[in-house]
Formats: structure tokens, sequence, C-alpha cells
């Protein structure tokens, strides 16, 4: 496989409730995810992780399914996986 394998740890951001309420009852946590897949792309701006991808040695064939764009401003830890 050409990608490397990876573990991103990244917080998001999170809408708040829809409609009136108090302003001293907005939850003040922000959600944090972990996501694993390839990362088929990387630049100043975000990662691009692909948890699917169809094993072809024909690049000009490699597709892929569920992808994520997470930007780096977002990432609290990245961690490369090893594959076997």
């Amino acid at each position: 496989m050409i990608y490397k394998l990876v573990l991103i740890e990244w917080e998001d951001s999170q809408l708040g409730f829809q409609g009136w309420k108090f302003i001293n009852e907005q939850p003040k946590d922000i959600p944090n995810f972990i996501s694993v897949g390839f990362l088929v792309h990387e630049d100043e701006k975000c990662k691009i992780l692909y948890p699917h991808i169809k094993d072809t040695e024909d690049l000009e064939q490699l597709s892929g399914s569920g992808d994520i764009k997470i930007p780096n401003s977002a990432i609290l830890k990245l961690t490369e996986l090893s594959v076997t």
C-alpha cells in the first residue's frame, strides 16, 4: 500500500440547541473524535483520510470510500499505525 495508515484524534465544532435558551445553560465542552484511515492527502490546511481503499496495483484504478477532511487546526494528535 502506498499510503500511511494513521489514527487522528481531533476536536469538532458543535451546533447548539436550535431555539430559545438561557445563555448560562450553554454547554462548554467540545466534542472529540478519533478517526482511522489511509492518509491520502495532507497540506498546510488539512489532512484527508480514507478508511476504505480498493487494493489494486493500478494507481489509475485506485478508489476509496468514506473519506473525511480534517482541518489541521482541529488535530490534537496524529499517530502512524503499522500495517502487517
